[in-house]
């Protein structure tokens, strides 16, 4: 069985109503957090295991949109699931082709800890918690000979959570903190039962989608030999 692919992008409610308002419908970006745990509890509860991603670097991400995805990553780390934070590209013959990319040499601190974060998890849920005792000794060695050299100091305490350091030695320097918290083998519960629809259709003010089903069927006429008979629908 393939687990589902899931696109959470952003934990800002703020960033997610400029980009994606309408990946939510029927409900609002400030109901996107509620959206995504209530999600992941019935996914889990129903053995689904979905590899989701989020996007570091979208065009105007502040330190406080960060915080927000940090702190809907916090909510999730008792989630069973795999959790890839990607990099923002533009595409060509998008609305946003002319924004620039996220790049590793200019990730903030808030940045790194989202980053390596999500990266615990996934070796928590695919390893156990044990896995991370054969980085304990690595990491450190990574850090001084190699990776504060490409990536400065801001990795520091990340790549130590990801590595097993406890975060009570750690707190000053990390924006969560997991001290006291052992990740639940059981399944997660949302902090809300129901979550009611923030939009009453696609054409309300402040969505303004297309609604496909007011759509005229469109077809594209078929080659038959020489012939081209349009198509028609029934």
């Amino acid at each position: 069985m393939t687990d589902p692919i899931i696109g959470l992008e952003t934990g800002s409610a703020r960033l997610f109503d400029i980009f994606m308002k309408g990946k939510a419908y029927p409900y609002k970006a400030h109901q996107w957090r509620d959206v995504v745990l209530k999600g992941m509890e019935i996914l889990n509860k129903h053995n689904w295991f979905p590899f989701c991603t989020f996007i570091i670097g979208l065009p105007g991400e502040t330190d406080a949109d960060t915080k927000d995805s940090l702190n809907l990553l916090y909510d999730l780390r008792d989630a069973k699931g795999t959790f890839v934070p990607t990099f923002f590209v533009p595409l060509e013959d998008t609305r946003m082709e002319q924004k620039d990319g996220a790049k590793l040499i200019e990730m903030t601190d808030l940045q790194w800890e989202f980053f390596y974060t999500c990266w615990k998890y996934n070796l928590h849920f695919w390893k156990g918690t044990k896995s991370t005792m054969k980085f304990s000794l690595g990491v450190p060695f990574y850090y001084y000979m190699l990776g504060r050299k490409l990536f400065g100091d801001g990795i520091k305490y990340p790549l130590y959570r990801f590595a097993g350091v406890p975060d009570r030695f750690m707190r000053k320097h990390l924006y969560l903190d997991f001290t006291g918290h052992k990740r639940s083998s059981g399944v997660m519960q949302a902090p809300v039962d129901e979550i009611l629809p923030g939009f009453k259709n696609v054409r309300e003010k402040g969505l303004n989608l297309i609604d496909a089903s007011q759509l005229h069927h469109i077809a594209a006429p078929v080659n038959v030999g020489t012939e081209v008979v349009p198509a028609t629908s029934n």
